[in-house]
C-alpha cells in the first residue's frame, strides 16, 4: 500500500525511471526490498499476427542493493503472487530470488523468479 512519501517516490520511480530490464539480467540474484505493480497497455501481436494494444501488469522490483528491475512479464506477476500466497504474512520482502528463463511447450522463452 502506498502511504508514505518514500512509498510515493518508489511508485513514481517505478512508473517513470528506466530500471534494469529483467530479460537482460537472467541469472542475477538479489533480495527483494519492495515491489510496485501497476496496470498499463502494451502493443503485442494478437492471434491474427497483427499488433494490437493489450492490457498488462508492469512490475518493478526494488532490491536491497539499490537496483530496480522491471518487466511486463505475466509469469513474473504470477511468480510474485504465488510467493505472496506461499509465504503469507511474510510476503515477498526479504526473499532472495534469481531471474530465470522457462520454456513453454511451444518453445517460447519466458521469465520466472526462483526463490533461493
Amino acid at each position: 500500500m502506498i502511504v508514505t512519501t518514500e512509498d510515493k517516490k518508489k511508485a513514481y520511480r517505478a512508473m517513470t525511471v528506466a530500471g534494469k530490464p529483467m530479460d537482460r539480467h537472467v541469472g542475477e540474484e538479489f533480495t527483494i526490498e519492495d515491489v510496485v505493480q501497476f496496470g498499463t497497455t502494451v502493443n503485442r501481436k494478437g492471434e491474427d499476427g497483427f499488433e494490437e494494444e493489450q492490457e498488462a501488469i508492469a512490475t518493478t522490483i526494488f532490491s536491497t542493493d539499490g537496483e530496480m528491475y522491471t518487466t511486463i512479464s505475466p509469469t513474473v506477476d504470477f511468480c510474485l503472487r504465488n510467493m505472496a500466497s506461499v509465504f503469507g504474512d511474510m510476503g515477498v520482502v526479504g526473499l532472495k530470488v534469481k531471474i530465470t528463463n522457462g520454456m513453454s511447450n511451444n518453445g517460447r522463452k519466458f521469465l520466472q523468479l526462483d526463490v533461493m
